[in-house]
């Protein structure tokens, strides 16, 4: 039986644009039995955790804007919340 099967890849810059999570750092990934996309990611909206601290689930939600001809022109997240400052950097 030949099937339509492919790999995908997605780098961690396309995944920050669609998520609006801008500089995401991904550290891995897995399919659950639930047939869903788990990702390990690490950004500032993200809990703070120390290490070997139990991960929360985040559940991400968007707001969508659509064009005249029904298609999505705008994704914006608003949970979990966007930070109010930009991330400090190590001068």
């Amino acid at each position: 039986m030949k099937r339509n099967v492919g790999k995908i890849e997605l780098d961690s810059i396309f995944m920050g644009a669609i998520l609006d999570f801008e500089g995401l750092i991904i550290h891995s990934a897995e399919v659950t039995k639930f047939n869903t996309l788990s990702l390990i990611v690490e950004h500032p909206d993200l809990p703070l955790v120390s290490d070997g601290e139990a991960l929360q689930t985040v559940w991400v939600a968007m707001k969508a804007t659509y064009g005249d001809n029904g298609v999505i022109t705008k994704l914006e997240r608003y949970e979990p919340p966007k930070t109010t400052c930009p991330l400090e950097k190590d001068v």
